[in-house]
C-alpha cells in the first residue's frame, strides 16, 4: 500500500497492435488501483496517446500536448 509513481516512456513504440493494446489494458489497470499508483506517460506517438487518452478516461486537465514547429 505504498504510492508510487510509475514513469512511462514510449514503452509501446516497438510493440505490434496485440501487444501494444496489452501495455494499454496493463496501464489501465493499474490506474484502477485505489489511487496507490500515479503514472505520468509521455510518448511522441500520437495514434498511441489516443488510445491512451480514450482507455483511461483522462480528462484534459490530465493531459499536456507539445508541438514542435
Amino acid at each position: 500500500n505504498i504510492e508510487t509513481l510509475f514513469v512511462v516512456d514510449d514503452i509501446a513504440d516497438s510493440f505490434d497492435y496485440k501487444n501494444k493494446y496489452a501495455i494499454i489494458e496493463y496501464l489501465k489497470d493499474i490506474s484502477n488501483e485505489s489511487g496507490i499508483f500515479k503514472q505520468i506517460i509521455l510518448t511522441h506517438n500520437f495514434d498511441f496517446y489516443r488510445t491512451v487518452s480514450a482507455r483511461l478516461d483522462m480528462s484534459r486537465d490530465h493531459k499536456l500536448i507539445t508541438v514542435k514547429t
